[in-house]
């Protein structure tokens, strides 16, 4: 059964696309209470998955685990600030071989323009026109059940880290509302929706994931990963 959503309709920025991917400007720090849960987790690169990537245009996204075949499990990333424009979303470990999907999204991002002309009768013999333009903001706040899986993520088998890549929340919300699922483009063919950006992608979210999991064997296995990546910059 689909439900219906809000509509959601926007002029998507290559601005917004190009620093997302490569500005070092978009990349925050985290505070200690950011990363305390990071920090404090159970589960090691020996027994469980961290998975990461990218959701800009979202103030706050959850992710709730669907398998029955696993333990019922909620996860809700970190807390982006406002001057935030990365969307960088990262989990605690989970369970290897899992099913993710989100199941909460909170955002907003400005829209398109529209303008409208009025002509006012100043003397009989003349007229002036007034034109306004009008710039909009679209925002959505929108719970998924689980008969709206929109966007899932099938966590690996094998333990260690995973990059789901990169969406806008415009196009997340824009394919729900049309009752589609958005295509995911990991870190096994994330070329195909990025092109040669792609492996930044996945480095720009290791070195998020760094800060949050420093000091810990997690932080570790992100550095190793880093390593297969060379030619990317390190921001």
């Amino acid at each position: 059964m689909k439900r219906s959503l809000g509509k959601i309709v926007s002029v998507l920025s290559a601005t917004i696309l190009l620093s997302s991917l490569t500005g070092c400007v978009s990349l925050p720090d985290f505070s200690e209470k950011q990363i305390e849960k990071f920090q404090n987790a159970q589960g090691t690169p020996k027994d469980s998955v961290v998975f990461y990537g990218f959701l800009p245009m979202n103030d706050e996204v959850k992710f709730k685990q669907i398998d029955k075949k696993y333990p019922s499990d909620e996860q809700d990333g970190i807390k982006l600030s406002l001057t935030d424009s990365s969307g960088f979303w990262l989990s605690t470990p989970v369970v290897p071989g899992s099913t993710y999907m989100i199941s909460y999204m909170k955002g907003s991002v400005q829209g398109g323009m529209s303008t409208s002309t009025s002509t006012n009768m100043i003397t009989p013999n003349l007229t002036q026109q007034t034109t306004t333009t009008t710039f909009e903001t679209n925002v959505w706040d929108q719970e998924f059940t689980e008969d709206m899986q929109y966007f899932v993520i099938k966590i690996p088998k094998e333990p260690g880290l995973y990059c789901f890549g990169q969406y806008m929340g415009r196009e997340i919300m824009a394919n729900a509302q049309a009752g589609n699922p958005t295509q995911i483009f990991d870190q096994s063919n994330i070329k195909e929706k990025w092109g040669k950006n792609g492996n930044q992608v996945i480095v720009n979210g290791l070195t998020q994931l760094i800060k949050a999991y420093k000091g810990t064997e997690w932080e570790t296995l992100a550095l190793e990963e880093m390593g297969k990546y060379p030619e990317c910059k390190r921001l």
